[in-house]
């Protein structure tokens, strides 16, 4: 995990993502427009513990802090640039992860 876990995602159940996109398949011919979304959204920690407990695995006690993630994050973009690689985007990455 990358920071501290807080913040939050949202996350959709397929089964209720499949009935929602019925209803709209359903509808009269025209331009329509929709949101979908499934509450509550979770936290990344609490997503993880989720995810360790119905997999039976201990969860880490290490969560890589944000600032060394994104140092390594732009280190690594840095060399793919240099080995001609420029759309690496390992830092973006990380901060779509930890602030979207």
């Amino acid at each position: 995990m990358i920071g501290n876990g807080a913040n939050r995602k949202s996350i959709a159940y397929v089964g209720n993502l499949v009935d929602f996109l019925c209803i709209g398949l359903d509808s009269a011919a025209g331009l329509h427009l929709y949101n979908y979304a499934d509450k509550p959204d979770k936290s990344i920690a609490d997503l993880v513990a989720t995810i360790g407990s119905l997999t039976g695995q201990s969860i880490p006690r290490f969560a890589l802090p944000y600032w060394l993630a994104m140092g390594i994050g732009t280190l690594c973009d840095a060399a793919a640039r240099i080995d001609g690689h420029a759309q690496a985007g390992i830092a973006d990455c990380v901060f779509r992860v930890v602030n979207q």
